[in-house]
Order: C-alpha cells, then structure tokens, then sequence
C-alpha cells in the first residue's frame, strides 16, 4: 500500500507531468488520522462456528438461511437442520437464523428466550427439565445433536429422547431446533416419535456451494474491518476452493470445504502487513488445503520427542469411532480432561501438553474441564491423525465399549465399589481380551478402567470356586448316604438328602413410590420391579442388594417381563413406550413409542424372538427383538 493520491499534475507548456502524480505516504496518513489504522479484529472464525456475537462477518449464505426462516414460519414448534460435516450448520442456525429471530422475522419470534446447547453440555439434562417449568416462549437449539448418539451413555440418550418427545408433545410454547449431521440420520429416524416430526420441518444444508458465494465469504468479512487483498487474490482463493472437490467445474463447489477456508484466511489475517492480504503469505500457510495439516504438523513437532506419544494418545481418545456398516464417519468427541489422566504422575504433564494443544488452536476448551479437537475436519485433513487412528483403530474400538460398560458399571454405586453390580462386568472371553490388554496396554487404560477389569477377574475366581462347591457335593454327599444305609440310619440320610430352605430377604426396598410389577429372573437369581417412581429396580434375589436401576422411561412403569434366556428385560410406560433393554448393563437395545396410549402389558414369546405390547389404545403389537421393528398390529380389543 503507497498511500492517497493528493494531487494529479496538469500537463506543462512542454507536454511534460502528464503522468505524474503526488501521493502522501500510508506513514504520514496513519500518523495523522489514527482512526485510518484496519480493525485489528479478526472477521474469519478459524475451523470454530460462527456465534450470534459473529453475525456481522457472517456472508455467503442468505438462501439458506431465508429456507430455516421459512420453515419456522410455516412449523414454530420443530425444525431439524443436517448437513454434512464442515458445512456450517452450526453456524447458518446462529449467525444466520438467531439474529433474523430476534428481528422478530418469524411472527412474535422477537420477544423469544432463545438458548444454545448441546448434548455433552454438564447442564443439558436439567436444562431440558427445567423448560417443564417455563410459561415464557422459548427457543432450544440443539447443536451437535448427533452427541445423544455417539458421546452420551445410552440410559441417558433415552432419557433426553423421552424428554424432548415429552416437550414437543405438551409444551406447545417450546421450540426445538434440532441441528445435526446428516450421517446420523438413520439413528435419529430409528426414535420413532421424533422422526414423526420430520416431516413437519427439515431443511438439509445443500453439499453445494456456489462460487458468487464462496467470494462473498471470502470479500466481505475483509471489508467489515478494512482489509485489502492483493488484486486477484480473491479469485485466487476462490479457485482454490472450488478444486478441492470438483475440478471440471468452476462455478460451484463443496460446502464442506468452509472450514479449510476459514482456517486459511484466518491464517492469511495473521500474517496481514498494514491491513493488506497477500499473495506471497497466502502461498506461504499452503493455501486452502495445505494449511490446516502444515500448521498441524508444525504444531506437533514443537513438542520434544518424548511427549510426542502423550500427544498421540491425546489425540486418538477425543476420537469418537463411527461404524462403517452404518456409513457413520469418525468424529471428535468432548471429554472431561480428568479423564485423560491415566496416572497421578502424568496428571502435570498431560495438563501443559493439552494447554500447547490449545494455544495452538488444535483443541478448545469447553465448560467444566472439558476438551475436544476444534473440528471434524483435522480428523480428516490431518494425515498424521488418520494415520494413528487407523493403526490403532482395533484396540480403540475395544476401548470405547470399555469405557461404556465401565461407566455403567461405576453407576450402579458410585460411592462404594463393593457394592457395584457383578452382573455388569465382563465374563469369558471379553474378560480373556481386556486382561490381555491389561497387561500391554495398562498406562492406555484410567485406573477406574484398571479396576474394571480387576473386578471382573475377582468375579470370575469367585464363580468358579462356587461351581466347585457344587461339583463336590454330590460326592460328599454320595459318601454320606453310602455310610449312614450300612449304619442303617434311614431317617437321617433322607432328612439330610432334603434340600434346606434358604432365608430371603422377602423386603426389597429402594423405590419412592408405589409397586406396580414384579417379575422373576428365568434363573430365579434376580428380581425385577416397576411402579409409578418411574424406574425398573433390578435385585439380587438372595441379598436383596439392588443390582441396578433402570430410569429409561419419563413417566410410571406398569409391566416388566424378562426375556426366556434372562438377557433381556421388556417394559411397559404410561409414556407410551415400549422398551427392550439389557438387563445386566441396563443399556437400551430399543424404545419405540408407536402406541396411542398408556402401554399395560407386554409378553416374550417362548424362543425370545419376538415381544408383544397391549395398550389402553386397544392394539396388541408384535416386535422383532432383535430389530426393534413392528411387525404385526391387531386392533380388535
């Protein structure tokens, strides 16, 4: 930049100075009207999503958000927002659509209470319970929703379904903006009573994105603050852009691609020279899709070599692994940082490493101590990252089904371990693989996943010295009967043959309101109970300790009947539900809720196959268990 042209001179007697020019250096201007200094406010977001807060850098997506203000003016109560990964959902609902809400551009939307949040949220639940209580209208984003699916316990998914379906239902001045990826669909569709609610209102961010756009993103941020681009940067840019997906084509391209772009610009910003973008720093942070994997391998090996591993291992645990069968990606998942300590003597070391992970702009951290990769899209720009997950993807899969069932097995009693459910820790040849993994693998493993393991070793020897017990006793009982008939004392021999009537403990106390059902464990072991606190109890017939207890359902249970194999407890609701679940771990293996009325009674057919619901509606309904799916309705009640 040379500075502002003050004068242009007239040509002289001689023709001369017909091309000369005085300018005022952009020193001398800057020196005198202060106010001419570019804002030192950055307008591109990084790979984080643009806020409310953001709203005045946020170009290039009217259409889209004009669709969500129209949809909402058409259904106010639901609207559910996917897109693909990196295509800014998050953003289009928040710099896009919360301010045009707060303009009032969907009818009386302006005097609105409007709150962002998110499943992995420490406040959600109760945030969602609280809304019961509200009288005022109120409109719930719910960002990253696809986190009920993959990052939350399933006993609490359940619970957050229950309570949304719960809210759209009888909370009629509540409205629910559902924003989510779309390869979680077929997850979200499997809850019946939420997929009912599709076809009310859904706006699918288009995968496209045309160029015009692209330069809008691109210009206008720079000209809300006063930057210039070099000439022909911009295109340069754009063009860039457009390549990384469709190379024949020039006028349109990926919108997943908006993250690469504003983690270039907003590279391309801090490397600006008196308020000016240009070619030189451009080629320099590798361009749009070269920068997020060259500054992530520049950020990596900052470290010394002996933390690199630290590194590595952070990074693999805030992976949440998708399922190929279901066409579900890998993506980054929040966890609390106190649970990527696995020993007291790393607790400093994995504390400063995180904090040059953030500083780096590589992690964030969240409320409460907690910490993610700052997008989905390192997972699959950075190829040192694919790398270390796919080399380790075996042993990282067996580690998230560790982490679930030690949870569900830490719920059971959290204060005192003696007292947790035996039930719910692994057996034969899961135990077998986790002991194996133990002994390899220890320091990849948090001590409450080492004690885990450890139980369920206890557990097993203290089986197997039973089953020997057992396998003594016809033998010492054999030599008993064969010397009392020579003794010839027949009374005593048949009395001790007799089997002894053990004392049960025939009070089972734990729920907080009336009993409504009982049912028997197949092997007679458990007790299983239901009423109107809206929980099932689940017993150990002999102790009477509560093995667990299941809060699925949001409203009284009626009936509970175990599977013929013991595997499987069903349940009946006044919510409407029918559900299936596991009755050692307590996790849901399915929850439909296609009955018009309170549900009374439900019953498994001898092989364990299928389950039949009766509900005050006056329908009997058939169930494959395995699926979920209904198969058969009668309604002749």
């Amino acid at each position: 930049m040379i500075g502002m042209v003050v004068i242009a001179a007239e040509a002289d007697d001689l023709g001369k100075l017909v091309e000369t020019a005085f300018a005022t250096p952009t020193e001398t201007l800057l020196a005198i009207f202060p106010e001419l200094h570019p804002s030192e406010i950055c307008p591109y977001r990084n790979l984080e999503a643009f806020t409310e807060a953001d709203a005045s850098f946020f170009f290039g997506r009217q259409s889209i958000i004009d669709e969500l203000v129209y949809s909402l003016q058409n259904e106010r109560r639901f609207l559910a927002v996917f897109g693909p990964s990196g295509s800014g959902k998050s953003s289009l609902v928040q710099a896009g659509l919360i301010p045009r809400l707060r303009a009032g551009d969907v009818p009386g939307s302006n005097h609105w209470t409007i709150i962002v949040t998110r499943p992995t949220d420490t406040s959600f639940e109760s945030l969602l319970n609280g809304l019961d209580n509200t009288l005022e209208p109120t409109a719930v984003v719910l960002d990253q929703f696809e986190e009920v699916f993959g990052s939350l316990p399933e006993e609490i998914g359940t619970r957050v379904i229950g309570q949304i379906t719960k809210l759209l239902e009888w909370a009629p001045h509540i409205t629910l903006i559902v924003v989510m990826r779309n390869d979680f669909y077929p997850r979200f569709v499997q809850q019946e009573t939420l997929a009912q609610w599709l076809g009310r209102s859904v706006v699918n961010v288009p995968l496209l994105i045309r160029r015009d756009d692209l330069v809008s993103i691109v210009r206008d941020p720079a000209v809300a603050v006063g930057l210039q681009f070099e000439e022909g940067l911009i295109e340069t840019i754009v063009d860039d852009a457009l390549d990384t997906t469709f190379k024949e084509k020039k006028d349109v391209g990926s919108s997943t691609v908006l993250p690469l772009l504003e983690f270039a610009l907003t590279q391309l910003w801090e490397n600006r020279r008196e308020g000016r973008l240009t070619r030189e720093d451009y080629k320099s942070i590798g361009g749009v899709t070269g920068g997020l994997a060259q500054w992530a391998n520049q950020a990596f090996y900052r470290f010394e070599e002996k933390q690199r591993p630290l590194v590595r291992s952070l990074f693999t645990a805030l992976v949440h692994l998708g399922d190929k069968e279901q066409h579900i990606p890998d993506s980054r998942r929040r966890r609390e940082l106190s649970s990527l300590v696995h020993t007291e003597a790393e607790r400093a070391e994995v504390s400063q490493v995180v904090q040059q992970l953030v500083a780096a702009r590589l992690l964030v951290e969240g409320e409460k101590g907690t910490i993610e990769i700052i997008h989905d899209a390192l997972l699959w720009e950075w190829g040192r990252l694919k790398q270390w997950i796919e080399e380790d993807r075996n042993f990282l899969t067996w580690h998230q089904e560790l982490e679930r069932r030690t949870q569900a097995w830490i719920e059971t009693d959290r204060e005192n371990p003696a007292g947790r459910d035996p039930y719910r820790l692994f057996g034969g040849s899961d135990l077998t693989r986790a002991i194996e993994q133990l002994e390899k693998r220890s320091s990849d493993l948090t001590q409450s996943e080492r004690d885990f393991i450890r139980a369920g070793l206890e557990w097993q020897k203290q089986e197997e010295l039973t089953r020997k017990r057992f396998k003594r006793r016809p033998i010492l009982v054999g030599l008993i009967v064969l010397a009392l008939t020579i003794m010839v004392i027949t009374p005593v021999v048949y009395f001790l043959l007799q089997p002894q009537p053990q004392k049960l403990p025939y009070i089972y106390r734990g729920h907080t309101d009336e009993v409504w059902s009982v049912a028997w464990s197949p092997d007679g072991k458990r007790l299983a109970s239901a009423g109107l606190d809206k929980t099932v109890r689940v017993w150990d017939a002999i102790t009477g300790v509560t093995l667990f207890t299941y809060h699925g359902h949001i409203d009284a249970v009626n009936n509970i009947a175990w599977s013929p194999d013991g595997k499987w407890l069903a349940s009946a609701g006044n919510d409407r539900t029918v559900q299936v679940w596991d009755a050692s771990t307590g996790s849901t293996r399915f929850a439909r809720a296609s009955h018009a009325a309170v549900v009374w009674s439900v019953a498994w057919s001898p092989d364990g196959k299928y389950l039949a619901s009766a509900g005050t509606d006056g329908k009997i309904q058939i169930w494959d268990t395995g699926s979920g799916k209904a198969l058969s309705t009668f309604s002749d009640h």
